[in-house]
């Protein structure tokens, strides 16, 4: 019983957390839900990251609001309400083909 209870506490604290993914995650899910705007706990590391999105065009805008404690990205996502689509790539089944782009 004791050993059983000592490796669910070993492996609660040998959970690691990746904020990249994390952050990356966050804003395809909103994508695929079709929201228009993300909050994201901020950090050094997502800010950067948000800018550099925004830079390449990945991102319509971005605004960093400080709350007190750590923060948070708003992050308003890039969405084409004529086409209903958000990136300019249609793959299936091994074929890939790449719809015109639409401003």
């Amino acid at each position: 019983m004791l050993a059983k209870e000592s490796k669910k506490i070993l492996n609660l604290e040998m959970i690691t957390t990746d904020p990249i993914a994390d952050f990356l995650t966050r804003i395809r899910n909103a994508i695929k839900a079709r929201h228009r705007v993300v909050e994201i706990p901020a950090s050094n590391l997502k800010k950067e990251l948000t800018v550099l999105l925004y830079e390449k065009g990945y991102i319509a805008s971005y605004k960093f609001e400080d709350d007190g404690l750590q923060g948070v990205i708003k992050i308003a996502l890039k969405y084409n309400p004529i086409t209903k689509k958000i990136s300019n790539n249609q793959s299936f089944k091994g074929f890939k083909a790449w719809s015109k782009k639409v401003c």
